[in-house]
């Protein structure tokens, strides 16, 4: 498992790097509606040697319509790694592609997971037309770049839609979840749970284990 691939599907969606006031090195931060996930994102910092406080509880109010939401974050203390990192993806203030981000199933995964969907069609929604990716406002050349290299490591069709996403054709959505492999977290799994995928890849129930904290993998920067 490498953090930096990780790292990298994390900032493609919510996940920030910045340096605090006063502060010489980055930190990184990340929240999520699902404790489960923060929790597992918090264990496999830790197995890095990284400093981490979380997940916490910090609920969110939208201001467009006044509701409250359930949030947990956690917080990667400041660290030369994460300094280094933030570079890369902040030529700005704005976040940008690197132009040397590497295409891995870790770094798909966890983009998937953090805005990532299946898109549905059909009566009552029943059939799975393509799987979304959020973009975060990239620029039109990075999300050209990234989708070049997507295609070339992994064969799968990316393509930019006007409303701000990637979106793959429909004989690609089970190349994708085979190509990313099984949901870490109980909580995410809605995003693979298709009576089709689960009858295509054959790999449920028998072989279907999500994460739980005795059973940590390695990790490598």
């Amino acid at each position: 498992m490498s953090f930096i691939s990780i790292l990298d599907g994390l900032m493609l969606g919510d996940g920030c790097l910045q340096v605090p006031p006063q502060c010489k090195n980055a930190r990184y931060t990340h929240g999520s509606k699902h404790y489960g996930y923060m929790a597992y994102l918090s264990n496999i910092a830790k197995l890095g040697r990284f400093d981490v406080n979380g997940p916490v509880y910090v609920p969110h109010t939208l201001k467009s319509n006044g509701k409250t939401y359930d949030s947990y974050h956690i917080t990667v203390n400041t660290d030369p790694f994460l300094t280094s990192q933030q570079k890369r993806w902040y030529i700005t203030k704005e976040k940008h592609i690197p132009s040397d981000i590497a295409i891995t199933p870790e770094l798909m995964l966890h983009w998937y997971i953090g805005d990532g969907s299946l898109n549905w069609y059909g009566k009552n929604n029943k059939k799975i037309n393509s799987i979304r990716l959020g973009t975060y406002d990239f620029l039109c050349e990075e999300l050209q770049y990234i989708t070049e290299k997507i295609y070339v490591e992994t064969s799968i069709v990316l393509q930019r839609r006007k409303s701000g996403f990637l979106e793959t054709n429909v004989k690609d959505v089970y190349k994708f979840l085979d190509y990313i492999g099984l949901c870490p977290v109980i909580c995410y799994y809605y995003k693979w749970q298709t009576k089709d995928y689960e009858k295509y890849s054959n790999m449920r129930n028998s072989c279907f284990c999500l994460h739980e904290d005795n059973q940590q993998p390695s990790l490598y920067l």
